[in-house]
């Protein structure tokens, strides 16, 4: 089964901030489609420990060692303007409260 898994470091009572870039452009759908919709057998496990994913299969990884965040993007091999992005900040909530009013704040 596919999709993201995301979880908060070991030994803290912080919740993982998240946030998520998908950049489509037209073709976007097309060049998925030439790979018939099918995602990775491997899933990608970020090497902080922040979360995993399995990513769309052949899509090439860029990963960020020097980001002290969990960040990678993952590029679409026939379109280069077609991208995936995963960005997780470890914060320090305690509670789901106070993450939705920081989340809303920050769209003001």
């Amino acid at each position: 089964m596919g999709g993201i898994e995301w979880r908060a470091q070991s030994g803290r009572a912080s919740l993982l901030c998240t946030a998520i870039l998908l950049t489509l452009v037209p073709g976007a759908y097309a060049a998925q489609e030439q790979r018939n919709g099918r995602l990775s057998d491997a899933r990608y496990v970020d090497p902080k420990g922040f979360f995993n994913v399995v990513p769309p299969d052949g899509w090439l990884v860029q990963g960020y060692p020097d980001d002290p965040r969990g960040k990678v993007a993952f590029k679409c091999p026939d379109n280069p303007r077609v991208e995936l992005r995963v960005l997780v900040n470890s914060v320090g909530f305690t509670d789901v409260d106070a993450l939705m009013k920081f989340c809303r704040d920050a769209e003001k």
